[in-house]
């Protein structure tokens, strides 16, 4: 044998051994993530590298905007850890179902009726409210009260009726009706479990009640929990205009078999149902009266301003 096939089957034999002596393993593959062709129209499925981690970033809750606001002019409502802000507007909902905002323009052509004329306000609407099948939609609004007192003598009158009941906090509403915004196009038929409840800037009035253009009976078809208030400055007018279910009302109202019995007893009626009302406890109702007040309490106003289109 030759001296340079000597030392080439040496270094083999040497280069053997290392290759065992190392367990025989390749070097590490970098993952890969395989993409199915089916998905991607390719004949046969690629190999490529994994992307890198997503860069997690703050997203808005939905916001429909009104048209008659350009969207760039209205931010959308975003998750703020706890609740949500809107256009300077901070409140939290809890479990109360996911919150669409919106502008909605002013409207105040010459022969509208009251309830049909108003400034340009903003609307949250609670999309998954936990009723839905109720006569009103759930609804937190927010009116520039200066506006609306401009535009509509009745709204200038509700609010500075509030404003005389925030200030001297009367407790019978028995034979007061307690103000309210927007104009319902009905009369108040009464007032139940009613509460004062400050907010972050400012204070308000809560209650149950019913809206009607006709006597009958009261239903959880048509009970609300009302919240009416205003700013520390005055500036804001806040309403909360939310189904509410009670456990001592029927669903729906029942046919009156005779009227003119009913109409005879009717006050006698209207103050059993207060009283049977004002004794169910907070947590009994649904929503709980907790978790409204809770939300109310919330809210903090300092609209920023939107710039013109």
């Amino acid at each position: 044998m030759s001296l340079s096939r000597f030392y080439y089957f040496c270094l083999l034999g040497f280069l053997s051994f290392l290759f065992v002596a190392c367990g025989g393993e390749t070097p590490p593959v970098l993952p890969t993530v395989v993409v199915d062709s089916a998905e991607t129209g390719d004949s046969a499925a690629e190999a490529t590298e994994l992307p890198p981690p997503p860069v997690l970033t703050e997203e808005p809750i939905t916001a429909d905007v009104n048209t008659a606001v350009p969207p760039a002019a209205s931010p959308s409502p975003l998750a703020m850890g706890i609740g949500i802000e809107y256009n300077g507007i901070f409140f939290d909902p809890g479990g109360l179902g996911d919150v669409t905002a919106k502008q909605v323009a002013q409207q105040a052509e010459q022969g509208d009726p009251e309830w049909a004329i108003f400034p340009a306000f903003t609307e949250f609407q609670f999309d998954a409210y936990p009723l839905q099948n109720g006569f009103h939609s759930p609804r937190l609004y927010v009116f520039p009260a200066a506006d609306f007192a401009n535009l509509n003598p009745i709204a200038r009158d509700r609010i500075t009726t509030l404003e005389t009941i925030l200030a001297e906090k009367p407790t019978d509403f028995s034979e007061q009706t307690i103000p309210q915004l927007p104009i319902f196009n009905a009369a108040q038929i009464m007032r139940a479990q009613v509460e004062y409840v400050e907010f972050a800037n400012g204070e308000g009035i809560r209650y149950l009640t019913v809206y009607s253009q006709d006597v009958g009976v009261v239903s959880n078809y048509e009970l609300l929990y009302s919240f009416q208030g205003l700013t520390s400055d005055g500036a804001y007018y806040i309403s909360a205009v939310l189904p509410i279910d009670a456990p001592n009302l029927p669903e729906q109202a029942p046919a009156i078999e005779d009227l003119d019995a009913f109409l005879a007893d009717y006050d006698a009626y209207i103050n059993g149902v207060v009283a049977d009302l004002d004794g169910v406890a907070a947590g009994a109702f649904l929503p709980t009266l907790t978790a409204l007040d809770q939300m109310i309490m919330s809210i903090d106003v300092s609209p920023i301003a939107v710039p013109p289109p």
